[in-house]
């Protein structure tokens, strides 16, 4: 049954990969921390680069961030993974302390990025203003 292959492969440490179509990986779940391969591949055919609105770095100048951080349970998937160039990369990396005082990053109802400026910041106090890369609305 599937349950029982399901805790097979979780007793074993083996990690449960989740296709597309094409056999496309989606999601590489919790074991692999870094965005490689295919995986990499489809957030760069997504993005096309820096997804930071203003920024025009191309993927080659680009990491892949995880919205939700892999510290804080994140998941190393399509929906948790967004295209940055290492500048816009360190400063939407969240403060341990006070993880939804800085940046945030979420995806719209298309799938593509949108950025969100700490609270009060081109915002009236305690809003936050949201944003997207030109790409996204053309």
């Amino acid at each position: 049954a599937p349950s029982v292959l399901r805790g097979l492969l979780c007793d074993a440490d083996i990690l449960p990969i989740v296709m597309g179509g094409d056999s496309v990986p989606l999601d590489v779940g919790r074991e692999q921390r870094l965005f490689t391969s295919t995986l990499r591949q489809l957030v760069i055919k997504r993005d096309q680069g820096c997804a930071f609105p203003g920024c025009d770095r191309g993927p080659a100048d680009c990491e892949v961030h995880h919205i939700l951080s892999w510290l804080l349970g994140g998941a190393t998937s399509l929906s948790n993974g967004v295209m940055l160039c290492s500048y816009h990369h360190h400063l939407v990396e969240p403060d341990p302390r006070d993880p939804d005082a800085g940046w945030l990053i979420r995806l719209d109802t298309h799938g593509n990025p949108e950025i969100g400026a700490p609270p009060g910041r081109g915002a009236p106090p305690g809003e936050r203003r949201w944003r997207q890369h030109h790409r996204y609305r053309t």
